[in-house]
């Protein structure tokens, strides 16, 4: 009788191990898709903040400095986006990068001085029984980035006459 007691109790303290183990696994995931898309956001901010001020190259940053000659010194006060093009390329550089989650909606707001970058994101549970017990099939998370720009106008101007 007393031998088969710690059979018994292995049993049930091996799963609640196996569940904490796993749950740790996830966690790892859930910590790794929020980190994966707060670069990728911030990243894409910078180009296009680096965009707005300097006329870089969106993808690789380089100026282009034709283009950047031919705009007035407070181009960028009246620079006015809707961000569709910010929000696509958050969406195409975080895809196949996110282990258990799916980006939702991505929404840009490009203003003088500022770039803002909200986002909601959709994080699915591993398991129908998860499901079951949270009576959910996945949970939104949001978040919002915002990089104000401190560059001044002075510089601007000593980058045009050094490079003239």
């Amino acid at each position: 009788m007393k031998d088969g007691s710690y059979t018994v109790e292995a049993s049930f303290i091996l799963c609640f191990i196996i569940c904490v183990m796993l749950g740790m696994i996830y966690i790892g995931f859930y910590i790794h898709d929020c980190h994966m898309a707060s670069i990728v956001m911030i990243d894409c901010i910078k180009k296009e903040n680096r965009f707005v001020i300097e006329c870089s190259d969106q993808v690789d940053g380089t100026i282009v400095w034709d283009e950047w000659s031919k705009r007035s010194i407070l181009w960028r006060l009246f620079y006015k986006n809707n961000g569709q093009k910010l929000e696509q390329r958050v969406k195409d550089q975080l895809k196949g990068k996110l282990l258990i989650s799916n980006i939702r909606q991505v929404h840009a707001d490009v203003e003088v001085g500022t770039i803002t970058l909200k986002y909601e994101m959709n994080i699915f549970f591993p398991d129908r029984w998860i499901e079951s017990i949270l009576n959910k099939r996945m949970v939104s998370v949001c978040n919002e980035i915002k990089i104000e720009e401190k560059e001044s106008e002075e510089l601007i101007r000593l980058c045009r006459g050094i490079k003239e």
